[in-house]
């Protein structure tokens, strides 16, 4: 019902792209930590010395290394399988989608893909392939390479498979052009997209078995994508490294991050101490009063941006007494004391006013704050015929997450 910085889902700003210096890439590290977010996200980052210039030269030279301490490991990083939020965040820098997100812009790029057509019909997108990207093991990218990563995911129908479930065609044109065809007009499958890394076809013939054909066994532990990172080193529950592809396929700008150390680290009390003791340049999970405390500290710099996160959000059952009635939800909403939840979050938060937040594409700008108002509640719940003493719902919520406890 408020929206805030917690994480909720993984987004698409997890890039460590060409234009990310370790500054920049602080920024958007951060948008990973707090999901997809609306409300004034915080971010407590390090800083060398006392310079406020956002150029490279305020960094540490070449090599660069960022240690990023992270709530949990990487369960699966089969970009085809991928489903949870740490999982997420190494398959995002490891593989290349077709489509991209410019987050500044929050509009779709070129990536594999350079460019794309849709036919009269809507049914069917054309990609149409960028030239000379090489895979971490040296295969080229070509149409038949995103035919059979598509033919892989409709067939295991994990991961992001719900994105493209509707998909009912993978035709090559050409050596370069690869055709999508839809069930029914999909205007949103360029987007949905974004979602689905592309592997390695050499790597997937290579190593399947005749019980195992599409290599999951050997993707559960290797990565070989086109993406701008590649695994070195996982020792699960310890510690994933993630080096530099020299290869990618778009230019590295100077003061890019060489190597990226993950450090699995469950307790919050540990992530915030490896923080301040400069064991981590980036943790997630913040709770909201102790990045505060630490942005205030030397060398420290506390930043605030507005994100795409709504929490928390309160799920009723529509389909059981008393929330099957309208009159019952509203009063809830009418109950809420959204006033109290934005002090919890130190005022770092943005009442919202509608499902979607306020700087969502396509979300109504003349809508008003939503106002706890009890009068309104009990007034509502009469006409529902639905006495007060009796709403006393059993709420679900998640554990072991700093920010909601």
């Amino acid at each position: 019902m408020l929206e805030t910085s917690d994480p909720v889902d993984g987004i698409d700003a997890t890039r460590l792209n060409h234009s990310l210096t370790r500054r920049r890439f602080l920024s958007q590290l951060g948008l990973l930590s707090a999901g997809a977010a609306a409300g004034p996200a915080l971010l407590a980052c390090t800083q060398q010395g006392s310079s406020s210039s956002s150029s490279s030269s305020d960094w540490a030279k070449a090599p660069v290394t960022f240690v990023f301490a992270v709530d949990g490991d990487a369960d699966v990083i089969d970009p085809h399988g991928v489903f949870d939020f740490e999982s997420f965040q190494v398959t995002r820098n490891v593989y290349d989608p077709l489509v991209q997100v410019d987050d500044a812009a929050l509009k779709l790029v070129p990536w594999l893909a350079t460019s794309w057509d849709v036919s009269a019909d809507g049914l069917t997108h054309t990609f149409h392939l960028r030239q000379g990207v090489t895979f971490h093991d040296g295969s080229k990218l070509d149409a038949q390479t995103v035919k059979m990563n598509f033919d892989r995911l409709l067939d295991m129908k994990k991961g992001p498979y719900y994105v493209v479930s509707n998909v009912t065609k993978v035709a090559v044109v050409d050596p370069m052009t690869v055709a999508i065809t839809t069930d029914g007009p999909d205007s949103y499958l360029p987007a949905h997209l974004v979602k689905v890394g592309i592997v390695s076809s050499q790597a997937i013939t290579q190593h399947r078995t005749a019980s195992d054909p599409w290599a999951t066994q050997f993707f559960q532990d290797n990565a070989v994508g086109s993406g701008p990172y590649k695994l070195d080193q996982w020792q699960k529950g310890v510690q994933m490294n993630l080096v530099k592809n020299e290869k990618w396929w778009s230019p590295w700008r100077p003061g890019s991050i060489d190597k990226v150390i993950i450090k699995p680290t469950a307790d919050v009390a540990a992530r915030i101490q490896l923080f301040q003791t400069g064991g981590a340049d980036f943790i997630n999970l913040w709770p909201a009063s102790e990045a505060i405390r630490v942005g205030k500290m030397a060398h420290r710099k506390l930043l605030e941006f507005n994100t795409f996160d709504t929490d928390p959000i309160f799920y009723l059952n529509t389909q059981r007494p008393p929330f099957d009635k309208k009159e019952v939800r509203q009063a809830m909403q009418y109950a809420f004391d959204y006033n109290a939840m934005h002090d919890y979050y130190k005022g770092f938060a943005t009442i919202p006013t509608g499902p979607m937040p306020p700087d969502f594409p396509g979300a109504a700008q003349d809508l008003q704050p939503f106002k706890q108002d009890l009068t309104k509640a009990k007034a509502l719940l009469q006409q529902a015929g639905v006495s007060p003493s009796s709403v006393n719902p059993n709420c679900l919520v998640v554990t072991g997450v700093a920010e909601f406890s």
